[in-house]
């Protein structure tokens, strides 16, 4: 059974594993929350899933995190990971770098560009970059990125995950089907409707659970987007994280938090003989009038 430890019992698992540091110099992450990792990872290991879809990648690297988690908590998982991004904010950024030009400050901040400054890059990572006078370029696009993967596991001498990259969701092969699927497009973008109907359309099965992040008040656009949603489609709430919400088809649901109870991940509440929580990751079951039943992390500590 998947045991992730709170990062206040262990600290943070990933925060020790050397490599992680490697992802902040430069930023190779735009946003990091362990608890929205951990959320991920435990939906991943509950629902088994054969191909999963990370919409809105980044630099790829969701797909490192969810499986070095796994391993670390001594349930090793591997999946067919997918990764779509037309990867605007990369090449915004690696343009501003080579055109000494100030950002447009949607989605990006001067932090990520000063992050790949030489003099704040460790020498792992600039020997596997590309310079550019006082910068490291950013890797752009499918075929960089990939390269760019590629030399990374080898020299932190980790495993790649197994995963492709497309540009958008019309490159990808037309009998490819999604189990777990992690919504991160730029919340509030009015494209993201129809991202989300297409992929509805061609790419889902009956029982996927798709993750949407940024369902939050912080990004109204993003929280009226979900809740329009859950109005005209069949797709309910069936996990709930700290910045992430889980949503699948109505009619799957109790089957999948019946599978979650099965592998021990339901809490229901104190220990009676230690009169505290359980220390690891667990969800806790709640119902919703509206909603029906779901299962909320609770993990913020």
């Amino acid at each position: 059974m998947i045991n992730i430890a709170r990062p206040t019992k262990l600290l943070n698992l990933l925060s020790h594993d050397n490599w992680i540091s490697l992802l902040h110099a430069p930023r190779l992450l735009l946003n990091y929350e362990y608890n929205d990792i951990a959320f991920f990872t435990l939906l991943a290991y509950i629902k088994k899933p054969g191909n999963i879809l990370d919409l809105g990648s980044y630099t790829g690297f969701l797909p490192f995190l969810v499986e070095r988690l796994a391993l670390l908590s001594k349930s090793p998982q591997q999946y067919n990971w997918t990764l779509v991004d037309d990867s605007r904010y990369l090449k915004e950024l690696k343009s501003s770098i080579l055109s000494n030009s100030p950002l447009s400050g949607k989605g990006l901040k001067e932090i990520h560009k000063t992050s790949w400054l030489k003099n704040r890059v460790p020498p792992f990572m600039g020997s596997i970059l590309s310079e550019h006078d006082d910068y490291y370029l950013p890797p752009a696009g499918p075929d960089e990125l990939s390269g760019f993967w590629q030399k990374f596991s080898s020299n932190a001498n980790i495993a790649q995950p197994q995963m492709s990259m497309y540009e958008n969701l019309e490159n990808l092969p037309s009998d490819l089907k999604f189990d777990l699927v992690h919504f991160d497009l730029a919340a509030g973008n009015p494209e993201n409707v129809e991202v989300f109907n297409y992929l509805h359309q061609h790419y889902l099965n009956e029982d996927s659970i798709i993750v949407f992040d940024d369902v939050e008040i912080a990004h109204p656009k993003m929280f009226l987007f979900f809740l329009d949603i859950i109005e005209k489609t069949d797709y309910r709430p069936v996990a709930i994280g700290m910045q992430k919400i889980a949503v699948m088809n109505r009619a799957h649901k109790d089957a999948f938090i019946n599978i979650t109870n099965q592998v021990g991940l339901i809490d229901f509440g104190p220990d009676p003989f230690r009169n505290k929580i359980n220390e690891s990751y667990r969800f806790f079951p709640e119902t919703s009038e509206r909603w029906g039943p779901y299962l909320n992390l609770r993990a913020k500590t």
